[in-house]
């Protein structure tokens, strides 16, 4: 689950990223819902899927839960296409589209060291299949500031309208800048996923090799994007306990 700000707002609006490992559900929708509570600064949940390829709770599955029973929370979900079929695609996102009011469904391909794919639904073509059935809009996908600026416009042009923003660290804020200038003009959403180092998710964060910040740099992070992004999920990478620091300290 993860914090969000809006773009141009007055102060950052926080989604909280939560992930549902197998045998933890009902707790950690008990936690969820903690931070979704009245006087909780969180705006929002962000449910990845089997993070690092380890199974967990399906994650439209909990944001239909968390999004029917806050539905003035943003809740966004996570498919990974190597684990579905092109049916099971359809029936999940049909879900979250119809029945759950999910605000975003991000597909990812899947990473890990289990490869065995169910299918080989790339992300342009999962778009496509969704568009068939009317069912793109909530459909949300993944850029790399790692790619070249080129790259990523076409990314941004590809149909979808909402964006995790993967890789932003204090060393290509100028980069950054500009995709929020292409994004702003083609009309879509942005949302950088912050990750924050602490010393209980220091090994997991060597696995996921992704740039990371310490809790007293966020701040500073977050004032800087205000104007550039549509919200920011922050991941505190399964370190509850530093998730609500964060809480506390804003």
């Amino acid at each position: 689950m993860t914090p969000i700000f809006r773009r141009r707002a007055n102060r950052v609006k926080l989604i909280a990223e939560i992930s549902f490992e197998l045998g933890k559900g009902r707790r950690r929708l008990e936690q969820a819902m903690e931070f979704l509570k009245p006087g909780s600064p969180y705006s929002g949940i962000d449910i990845p899927e089997s993070p690092l390829g380890n199974p967990s709770i399906n994650s439209v599955v909990v944001g239909s839960i968390l999004k029917s029973s806050f539905p003035e929370s943003i809740v966004f979900s996570h498919l990974r296409l190597i684990d579905v079929s092109r049916v099971m695609f359809l029936s999940l996102l049909s879900a979250a589209s119809e029945l759950s009011g999910i605000d975003a469904l991000f597909l990812t391909l899947g990473e890990g060291k289990e490869r065995r794919s169910a299918s080989k639904i790339s992300t342009e073509e999962a778009f496509k299949i969704a568009e068939e059935h009317g069912l793109e809009e909530r459909l949300g996908a993944i850029i790399s500031l790692r790619y070249s600026l080129s790259e990523i416009e076409k990314r941004l042009g590809s149909g979808f309208k909402k964006f995790l923003v993967l890789r932003l660290s204090q060393d290509n804020m100028d980069k950054f800048a500009e995709v929020s200038r292409l994004a702003m003009r083609r009309k879509v959403e942005l949302y950088p996923y912050i990750i924050v180092k602490t010393e209980k998710n220091e090994k997991v964060l060597e696995q996921l090799g992704q740039p990371s910040l310490s809790p007293s740099e966020l701040p500073n992070m977050l004032k800087a994007i205000e104007k550039q992004a549509d919200g920011a999920v922050i991941s505190t990478a399964g370190d509850l306990k530093s998730l609500r620091a964060i809480w506390q300290s804003f």
